[in-house]
């Protein structure tokens, strides 16, 4: 919990959002994601998230080509850059908790025929992929949001021999 005061406003509230939905089950993210999305993008925190995911997945080896899943999508940002990444012939597969988000997503990435959107937990959407199917996968601040173990033992049996696992955490 820690003191708070005398901190930012702003970040005060990030601090009472967290507390919030720490230990919580999934409902109560989708729940709080919905409901917050209109904003979300509007956040003062955003352009030093977006910078950052933008930045590792610049420096990835995500290859024309490239099958990617975007775990915890938000609302579309690090999977538009997949999407770059991959260009026409690849594909990008992503997920979110939050149909308020996902909506966002899709309305941001109409344009774009090689990805689709699931409404699913992280394990659940991953389980729906084939033993070493996926060349690159990516959860860019909503990692925090899933049971870690059963995440990473997802990932290691989709992504294919030299496949990449990219995480960020708040």
């Amino acid at each position: 919990q820690g003191d708070v005061q005398g901190m930012n406003p702003i970040v005060k509230k990030i601090f009472f959002l967290a507390s919030r939905l720490f230990g919580r089950g999934q409902e109560a993210y989708e729940k709080e994601y919905d409901r917050i999305a209109p904003t979300y993008d509007a956040a003062v925190t955003r352009p030093l998230l977006a910078a950052i995911t933008k930045r590792a997945i610049a420096a990835s080896h995500i290859r024309h080509g490239s099958v990617c899943l975007d775990l915890g999508c938000g609302t579309g940002d690090a999977t538009v850059q997949m999407l770059a990444k991959t260009g026409k012939n690849g594909r990008v597969y992503a997920c979110d908790l939050s149909r308020e988000m996902l909506s966002k997503a899709m309305m941001r990435l109409s344009s774009y025929r090689n990805v689709s959107f699931d409404h699913a937990d992280m394990v659940t959407f991953l389980a729906a992929f084939a033993d070493e199917s996926v060349d690159w996968i990516g959860s860019f601040w909503a990692l925090e949001y899933a049971d870690h173990a059963a995440v990473l033992r997802e990932v290691r049996r989709a992504l294919r021999p030299g496949g990449t696992f990219c995480a960020a955490l708040n």
